[in-house]
């Protein structure tokens, strides 16, 4: 009996039968680039692209997210549900976080929000933002992919901070 089942589309074979699962298919939106969460092992995942697993296999994978031209993926890791990892390309990110939450690509830059503590901050690859809020929301990029929304409660006090993305991790917007 064969438990692999091949991933096929419109009667043609996308990818050969390599992984024991295969969850959260996302294709770029040209469809030239599918994106999984795969089960590499018994107990232990990756991100496979158009066929190819990354070189990254964690007990957890989740919030698996492809930019509109395929040329960007990025997902969460974590050891159950803990201590979390941000993985962009087949590579993980060196911070980890009590919490993060999906990432939103823009062309080649991947933001997220993240916790430590009781804190709530921003990730934008690679580089923390300086300041850690109270309470904080998912990043909005523009339209052009220049800037980001940053929508925060820092005391009592709601704030929406909008910081270009080349000032970024020098505490721009602030």
């Amino acid at each position: 009996r064969d438990v692999y089942k091949r991933q096929a589309q419109d009667g043609e074979i996308l990818w050969e039968p390599r992984f024991a699962q295969c969850w959260h298919q996302c294709f770029s939106q040209d469809g030239k680039t599918l994106a999984a969460i795969v089960a590499t092992g018994f107990g232990s995942f990756s991100v496979a692209v158009n066929g190819v697993a990354w070189p990254v296999d964690l007990p957890v994978i989740s919030d698996l997210t492809v930019g509109a031209d395929g040329s960007t993926v990025a997902a969460l890791g974590s050891v159950f549900n803990q201590d979390f990892c941000v993985l962009v390309n087949g590579k993980a990110w060196a911070e980890r976080y009590d919490m993060a939450w999906k990432p939103v690509v823009s062309g080649a830059n991947v933001a997220l929000k993240v916790r430590r503590g009781k804190k709530h901050g921003y990730v934008l690859n690679g580089k923390e933002f300086p300041k850690w809020f109270d309470q904080a929301w998912e990043p909005v990029f523009s339209p052009d992919g220049q800037s980001l929304l940053l929508r925060v409660v820092e005391g009592e006090q709601m704030v929406r901070l909008i910081v270009p993305v080349v000032d970024f991790g020098k505490g721009g917007g602030m």
